[in-house]
């Protein structure tokens, strides 16, 4: 089981990779690309973590800015 920072993590770097779930897993090492998939799919249909606190330059989507 993840703690919420941890899968917090996982959605932004996923986000902030250009949605490439190899970088982000390489980097995190974890989860594994079925987990970042289902995180990343209840964060895009708002109800996942990222759609709950969202970071500093979230557009009204509830998505990140691109960096």
């Amino acid at each position: 089981m993840y703690i919420l920072e941890e899968r917090t993590r996982a959605e932004e770097l996923y986000v902030r990779y250009g949605r490439k779930a190899a970088a982000a897993i390489r980097e995190l090492e974890y989860p594994s690309h079925v987990q970042l998939m289902a995180w990343y799919k209840e964060w895009e249909t708002g109800k996942g973590s990222l759609a709950e606190a969202q970071p500093c330059g979230a557009t009204a989507q509830g998505r990140s800015a691109p960096l």
